[in-house]
């Protein structure tokens, strides 16, 4: 089934404005449809469904608050990863533009921000460099170990280089075998104007 990247956003949402205020929905949006058209499906729409350590499992809260803790830095408290991460990248936007560097941390949320990548290239876009780093839980285990002790995303880097390319590196560990049921057991096939989803062939 071939969805339009248009109707495929309008459906993401609605699927978060029935957890959601529109303004925060809307703005979630563009980072998990960025997700399956960058090819990181684990980071996509997979993220709105139930137990995916999404935006929708995290309890309802009030909106996040921002904290000044200094001319260009700032930390936002709140939930869920998506909105605050969100916010955190305008709010770094805003400070460096007016400072030439800003630093702003998040805390508070116990779900996903997404692909990093998402929020590097935002910033490259802006013509700035990127140095983006996420919390997460423990999801792999390391060679020789027994148990789960690191988490799959531990930092990004967005860095512009001229007007028509931007470059942006996320590293992570190989993924972990969680990463792959939350693909749901699909595939997504990726194009300009939409996405094409096949079930998987067992």
């Amino acid at each position: 089934m071939f969805v339009p990247v248009r109707e495929l956003r309008r459906l993401i949402v609605a699927r978060l404005e029935q957890h959601f205020p529109p303004d925060a929905a809307d703005r979630m949006a563009d980072a998990v449809l960025f997700g399956d058209l960058a090819g990181r499906s684990t980071h996509g729409i997979a993220r709105i469904l139930p137990g995916s350590f999404g935006p929708t499992d995290e309890p309802t809260g009030p909106p996040p608050r921002v904290e000044r803790t200094g001319p260009s830095a700032a930390r936002i408290n709140g939930s869920p990863g998506m909105l605050v991460a969100a916010m955190a990248t305008d709010l770094t936007i805003e400070l460096a533009s007016e400072h030439g560097i800003a630093l702003v941390t998040t805390a508070g949320s116990r779900s996903t921000s997404g692909s990093l990548t998402y929020y590097a290239e935002r910033l490259t876009n802006a013509g700035l460099v990127g140095i983006l780093s996420a919390n997460t839980m423990s999801f792999v285990t390391p060679p020789g170990g027994t148990a789960r002790t690191f988490g799959t995303n531990p930092f990004a880097i967005g860095i512009p280089t001229t007007p028509d390319c931007r470059s942006s590196m996320t590293s992570a560990p190989p993924p972990s075998a969680s990463a792959n049921w939350r693909q749901r057991g699909r595939r997504a096939r990726r194009s300009r104007t939409g996405l094409r989803s096949t079930p998987r062939v067992r």
